[in-house]
């Protein structure tokens, strides 16, 4: 199902819950099955605020046996074609979280294709919902970070599979392919850690378009998820790079990341410093980027 929210998300919701009804389940998240009837109330709230908030999103239910549709599951996508796409300038100018007095500087070469912005949102979300339906959802954690740890594993999977079928759609590298992995590549714009998921799209763009092409969608997505699984950092080197770039965010000026988060996340262990210059030279590098029209290169640094 596709929402649209905005002035439309009580009629969408309304409609959502009587064809829920009480017999579905939420996939999104594991849980013990006496805390089914909280989690589906959590994630129809969750539901009702990005609808209202025009936040594009995913969220997977198994159905009854007795459905209308006859199919066991439902994935239902959230997203405002109007809100998330109204230009190419609004939506890089979304993308990389800058103020207009900026974004009116970027290169044309650096704008993002609303057309392919959409259709690669939509391979993304609807990835999130056939992991959660064939792989599981989001584990139980116990860990301080655990929870956004395994948003980063999820995000970076779901690009590289948006990324992949983008690449297989169009059968070359992009201008949109290599824009959408520049967005990645300053991920510190954007204060999102779980979606900074540059060295697993960076991946997908050396992989040959015809060899892309010749897999099927569930070839592709198996493809992601190793791909992914392949440069995603175990969780004690991702804890690390949280902290270095809580540091590296805060000497090249972005006031989005707080001396609140910083003291916080540090109390784990201090920064390392070769890992924080590394961060800060490939933030600048890439910033620099934004407002040049050369072809992007991701191989300048590691």
């Amino acid at each position: 199902m596709h929402f649209e929210g905005g002035e439309l998300w009580h009629g969408e919701m309304v409609a959502l819950k009587a064809f829920l009804g009480t017999e579905s389940a939420p996939l999104d998240y594991e849980h013990p099955p006496h805390l089914r009837p909280e989690l589906m109330e959590a994630t129809l709230a969750r539901l009702v605020h990005v609808l209202r908030q025009n936040v594009i999103s995913a969220t997977a239910f198994r159905l009854p046996a007795d459905n209308a549709t006859g199919r066991g599951n439902l994935c239902v996508v959230t997203l405002n074609r109007q809100h998330a796409a109204a230009s190419d300038f609004e939506t890089t100018r979304d993308m990389f979280g800058l103020e207009k007095a900026v974004a009116g500087k970027i290169s044309h070469a650096r704008y993002l294709n609303t057309v392919d912005y959409v259709e690669f949102a939509v391979d993304h979300e609807v990835f999130h919902c056939l992991a959660s339906v064939y792989v599981g959802g989001a584990p139980i954690v116990r860990k301080e970070f655990g929870a956004e740890y395994n948003q980063y594993r999820r995000e970076s999977a779901s690009d590289a599979f948006a990324l992949a079928m983008h690449i297989r759609a169009h059968g070359a590298i992009t201008p949109y392919a290599r824009n959408i992995t520049h967005v990645r590549a300053l991920g510190l714009l954007s204060n999102r850690p779980d979606h900074c998921t540059f060295k697993t799209t960076r991946e997908i763009l050396k992989i040959k378009p015809e060899t892309l092409a010749a897999m099927s969608p569930r070839d592709l997505m198996a493809f992601a998820r190793q791909t992914a699984e392949r440069w995603i950092d175990s969780y004690d080197a991702y804890v690390d790079w949280r902290i270095a770039a809580l540091q590296a965010a805060r000497i090249v000026g972005l006031a989005s990341f707080s001396d609140a988060d910083l003291r916080r996340e540090t109390e784990q262990r201090p920064a390392a410093k070769e890992q924080v210059e590394l961060l800060v030279k490939r933030y600048r590098y890439y910033y620099e980027q934004l407002f040049t029209d050369t072809e992007l290169s991701f191989d300048i640094l590691p």
